[in-house]
């Protein structure tokens, strides 16, 4: 047995990266002396020894002859070289050694993550002995985090334990890895996302091999979970990868459905044992409502647009499609304002008006004008939309409103091209008061305009008594006209659904004043519309303290 005690303090403070000033501080000794150690000129004091080997956490055995002895002191060499990650000081004895707490080698490699040692000992078939026969089942979250950052996941079988496209549950920190440490190389991560294509051979679906049947489908499970972190630690490159897999795997099974509809059924949850009567399932992977909505927190557009629909096809949770659409347009530097606007309150083609307003407090000079165009560019209720469509000769779109309110003449007109008949139902079914004889109108307008006429005249010979009582007779007739309007409307006969009929008439009376009422043709609806507009939007600056310039 040799005896170098000063070249093996010397090789430890080198190998711990430790100058010759900093061990003589931490021994409270001169540096001079340090030196005269490591020189074998003197030797240390056998009362440092301890000490000496505690900083270096070796035996005082390997410190002062650089070798192990027949009583090892484990506690101190597994952690050493588990610390190191040091394979050249593996030997059997070591391997296979235990510690006074009974850990063996692998609590050391998992405590410090050696992953050089684990893949010596794995790819040598040692990593038994490391186990030191213990229950492999307990250490299972812990080896496949520890093959995946060493890149050993496909050898994961030899020691016991499933492939990993069998697993279940991946631990959260194995998660976390794929995701986040870039010591996994893109082979493993390649391997990992072709799990489902175990399921599939020469372009025909069969089972796993006859020893993995029972794990059919499981990357149901992986997949979407993976995909989760990838999501929730932002790694945009992964994500689509994942993204990738999944929308292969699944469009092989929608493609088999589509072509052998009457053979097999699309399965949504993973099969977790194989019965020989399932040959016909095919699995399919869907995310929960969880993960489409951490996609639209984080903004992943593409893919949360894919599996929205896929849920929504397969009668699983899924987003409003509309919410997806505004989140999206809020985050397109290209979007304007009106795109906004229009994406938050244009429902069914008609304007949210009010709903609009009040979502601003106090408009800058800017958000008045974009508020005003949108006002000016979409119809805010029925009678408008019908009329807009008229006049531009939208009649897709009228017919598809006149499906969607069961107006059953409306759509045969629509569908017979019997244009010239679409306005005279449209004006009778919606209440339009009798447009089309307007001599009632025509009397009504000159009443109103000599009542006016004669208020002007009283006004300037300062009668204020016969000025008001030509007011007063306008209001009246204004009043009984409106009656009569509502009368007319409510009485006509129609095929118009009960609740969006009552929706139109609350609409159309809380804005036809008689003046409105007395132009109202099937031309110029869209100017009474718009007057209606303009004095909503002035009364909404009113409130909030600004007028319109």
């Amino acid at each position: 047995m040799s005896f170098n005690i000063g070249k093996n303090i010397k090789n430890l403070r080198i190998e711990n990266q430790m100058s010759e000033s900093e061990l003589s501080t931490l021994l409270s000794c001169r540096e001079s002396l340090i030196k005269a150690w490591e020189n074998e000129e003197e030797y240390p004091d056998i009362m440092l020894l301890p000490k000496i080997a505690s900083i270096f956490n070796v035996s005082i055995d390997y410190l002062t002859t650089g070798e192990v002895s027949v009583h090892k002191n484990y506690d101190q060499i597994l952690n050493q070289i588990s610390k190191k990650d040091d394979v050249n000081q593996l030997d059997d004895d070591i391997i296979k050694g235990i510690d006074k707490k009974n850990n063996s080698l692998i609590d050391y490699v998992i405590k410090n993550e050696s992953v050089k040692i684990f893949t010596y000992l794995i790819k040598n078939n040692k990593l038994k002995y490391a186990i030191n026969n213990r229950d492999i089942n307990n250490l299972t979250d812990d080896l496949i985090y520890l093959a995946l950052i060493s890149n050993n996941i496909k050898l994961l079988p030899q020691i016991g334990i499933n492939d990993i496209a069998t697993v279940k549950k991946w631990p959260e920190k194995a998660l976390i890895a794929f995701v986040c440490d870039n010591r996994i190389n893109d082979d493993e991560i390649d391997y990992i996302l072709t799990m489902h294509t175990r399921d599939i051979k020469e372009d025909e679906y069969i089972y796993m091999p006859n020893d993995n049947r029972h794990v059919k489908g499981l990357w149901q499970l992986t997949y979407p979970k993976l995909l989760e972190y990838s999501i929730k630690y932002e790694n945009i490159n992964l994500a689509h990868k994942i993204y990738k897999a999944m929308f292969d795997a699944n469009g092989y099974a929608l493609t088999v459905i589509r072509d052998e509809l009457m053979r097999y059924t699309l399965y949504t949850t993973p099969l977790s044992k194989y019965k020989a009567q399932d040959v016909t399932n095919i699995p399919i992977a869907v995310v929960s409502i969880d993960l489409l909505n951490l996609m639209l927190e984080k903004k992943y557009f593409t893919i949360l647009r894919y599996f929205n629909k896929l849920n929504k096809q397969l009668n699983q949770p899924y987003i409003d499609e509309k919410e997806i659409n505004e989140k999206e347009l809020l985050d397109d530097r290209n979007a304007t304002d009106m795109d906004i606007l229009r994406i938050k309150y244009v429902r069914n083609d008609l304007l949210d008006i009010k709903n609009m307003l009040k979502a601003f407090n106090k408009p800058s000079e800017y958000e008045k004008q974009v508020l005003f165009n949108m006002i000016n560019n979409y119809p805010i209720s029925y009678l408008e939309y019908v009329n807009t469509c008229l006049i531009n000769k939208s009649y897709k779109k009228l017919f598809e409103f006149s499906i969607d309110y069961e107006l059953d003449t409306l759509a045969l007109l629509i569908m017979s091209k019997r244009y010239d008949e679409i306005l005279n139902y449209t004006v009778s079914i919606f209440g339009y008061y009798d447009v089309l004889n307007d001599g009632h109108i025509k009397t009504l307008k000159e009443k109103i305009k000599t009542l006016s006429n004669d208020a002007i005249k009283f006004d300037e010979e300062n009668n204020t008594y016969q000025k008001n009582r030509c007011y007063e007779r306008i209001s009246k007739l204004i009043n009984d006209e409106q009656l009569n309007w509502t009368f007319n409307l409510v009485h006509k006969k129609s095929n118009l659904n009960k609740n969006m009929y009552k929706e139109m008439l609350d609409t159309q009376n809380e804005f036809m004043s008689f003046s409105n009422l007395m132009q109202m043709n099937e031309t110029n609806i869209k100017k009474i519309s718009d007057t209606y507009k303009l004095r909503l939007y002035n009364d909404y600056l009113k409130k909030v303290g600004m007028n319109n310039e």
